[in-house]
């Protein structure tokens, strides 16, 4: 889960990966704050400071940074996703009310052939 930098749950732990331990809602979470960059289409840069919580609270077994990189890697494909769904096929929007529609109407394309998504 993502929160932005201006809610500030409790500190309960400091963890060395720079992370702290935190209670909300009766869940035991970590938060790691990150700052968080993407290069847009037209070339500019988008993002900020964001707190991620999590569950994983063992800094040893899932570092701060590495989970970081995991959250980065996600938006970028839910980005795709999205492109992939409002612009693909020289614009025309996916409308299939079903999973197989919707590969249909894809044929080979898939989130990593960046090619088929089209900028807006």
């Amino acid at each position: 889960m993502r929160t932005t930098s201006v809610r500030r749950p409790p500190v309960l732990a400091l963890l060395p990966d720079g992370s702290y331990l935190t209670w909300i809602g009766g869940l035991s979470l970590r938060v790691i704050e990150a700052e968080i960059r993407s290069r847009t289409a037209d070339g500019g840069v988008f993002g900020g400071t964001y707190r991620l919580l999590t569950t994983l609270t063992d800094h040893r077994t899932d570092p701060a940074a590495h989970l970081v990189r995991l959250y980065h890697e996600r938006w970028e494909i839910e980005i795709i996703y999205l492109a992939l769904r409002h612009t693909l096929l020289k614009g025309r929007v996916l409308r299939s009310k079903d999973p197989g529609g919707s590969s249909r109407r894809c044929g080979d394309c898939s989130p990593s052939t960046r090619p088929c998504a089209r900028s807006s």
